[in-house]
């Protein structure tokens, strides 16, 4: 009985319960988000399903140390650093009628770009591109010729909002010179 009562008070932020490194490992990968309470003795088991560790609930408090590494927040609303990257893509491109309707101001023979942001390095990006993942664009990977990072000027890894905006800007400044720019 002693033994079971310890597990019912152990908490998942306390050193004391067996099983909260497996729960912070499983909801690390997971994304499920912060864990409030082992509930182990529930269950009886010492091996116990998914389903006996709950998530936080939205009124109990997050811990400041996992606050500050996004822990609990999903993927999605991170705010991952980005790079921007320019994609060279085929001139035949111009033939598109997506891509002509976007770039009424485009000079035959002048080259053609995607324009894009990624929290991946931008290499692995161009790779799913050019092999048509499902988050791929269909111009770069009908079109892409090569990744032309020596024509963006970026210091480093900027936020999503700010890397979605240089990417805009970029993309409105190759079609103000006459470039084709696609931007997605």
């Amino acid at each position: 009985m002693g033994r079971n009562s310890r597990k019912k008070s152990s908490c998942l932020y306390s050193n004391k319960c067996q099983h909260s490194l497996r729960a912070r490992r499983l909801f690390n990968q997971l994304d499920y988000g912060p864990v409030a309470h082992c509930e182990i003795a529930k269950s009886g088991s010492s091996n116990p399903p998914q389903t006996n560790i709950r998530p936080m609930k939205q009124t109990e408090k997050q811990p400041a140390a996992l606050k500050s590494t996004g822990w609990g927040i999903p993927l999605a609303k991170r705010s991952l650093p980005r790079l921007v990257y320019l994609i060279e893509l085929d001139p035949a491109v111009a033939a598109d009628p997506a891509f002509a309707a976007s770039n009424p101001g485009y000079v035959p023979g002048m080259p053609c770009y995607y324009a894009g942001s990624t929290s991946l390095p931008p290499q692995e990006r161009y790779g799913q591109h050019i092999s048509g993942s499902k988050n791929a664009s269909r111009i770069v990977h009908k079109f892409g010729l090569m990744l032309r990072m020596d024509l963006v000027h970026q210091k480093g890894p900027i936020g999503r909002k700010g890397a979605i905006a240089k990417e805009v800007k970029l993309a409105r400044d190759l079609r103000e010179k006459g470039y084709g720019a696609w931007q997605a």
